[in-house]
């Protein structure tokens, strides 16, 4: 609304519905069609009012009169993520070409990137769309909510955070470029504790005791290059454990583990993590 109102000729939403089909198979599921008469109701009716018009791919170039359009899921297409990327395709080459038929569909003059849970993921309708719109002359920024985000981030969680300073980290998206560890690593010098859990805990379980089965637990096992993956994990966690600031990690002595229906909680205090859970 603030760009209606500040003159924008026109504004073209993009934004993604993560897939996963262990939770809902049908694609249809995943569209973001119903977002846009949500949005015209948001927007209001009327002179003061915008109708929000859909448009569901990025095949053609949008020609759509109303003022808001709201795109179709970028998530639709696997080369948002570069899942259709060979692991030697360095240069990412299809989440590429996918940017460029974003852009080339929607012809922006202005990109800008409000969502700050996707600021560091490097994919076609992120950090790829932003890079192409500067190789063509055009603007690329940040908008108002990701600036308060991180000014918020800067200011109460690294120069000035509440004391006692206790950050709870789990899940996965352990390594890599916009992995927990380097987070983990910039965040000690800071913190009083830092509590793991899920996913994250792996490299250092297996790194406090190598006979645990953790690795066979592992979520991304079976994945090209993971074994070397996890050992790298395992390094960066004794790198971690071993350094000025390793007693400041507090790692779960209590494992769920679950095949099928059967589930065990096992005290790695007192027992191995059987094989296969």
């Amino acid at each position: 609304r603030k760009i209606l109102d500040d003159g924008a000729k026109q504004v073209i939403l993009l934004s993604h519905n993560g897939k996963n089909v262990d939770i809902v198979e049908d694609e249809k599921a995943y569209s973001l069609a119903p977002i846009a008469p949500y949005l015209t109701k948001k927007l209001g009716t009327g002179k003061s009012g915008f109708k929000v018009d859909f448009v569901s791919g990025f095949d053609k170039r949008v020609t759509s009169g109303s003022r808001v359009v709201l795109m179709e899921n970028v998530r639709e297409d696997d080369r948002d993520e570069g899942k259709e990327d060979l692991p030697e395709n360095k240069n990412n080459a299809a989440s590429e070409a996918y940017a460029r038929q974003i852009l080339d569909a929607t012809n922006p003059n202005i990109y800008v990137l409000d969502g700050f849970s996707v600021a560091h993921r490097d994919q076609a309708s992120v950090t790829r769309l932003a890079n192409l719109m500067k190789e063509r002359g055009k603007t690329a920024i940040a908008g108002h909510l990701l600036e308060d985000e991180y000014e918020f981030f800067i200011d109460r969680i690294i120069k000035n955070p509440v004391k006692p300073f206790l950050v709870f980290l789990g899940g996965a998206k352990v390594s890599g470029k916009g992995g927990k560890l380097k987070i983990i690593e910039a965040l000690l010098p800071n913190v009083d504790r830092i509590v793991l859990g899920g996913a994250m805990a792996f490299p250092f379980l297996l790194e406090l005791e190598k006979s645990y089965e953790v690795d066979s637990m592992d979520p991304f096992a079976g994945e090209l290059g993971r074994k070397t993956e996890l050992e790298e994990e395992r390094k960066t966690a004794s790198r971690i454990l071993k350094g000025d600031y390793g007693k400041k990690v507090i790692i779960p002595k209590l494992i769920v583990g679950a095949v099928g229906e059967d589930r065990i909680i096992v005290d790695i205090d007192k027992e191995q993590i059987p094989e296969g859970f």
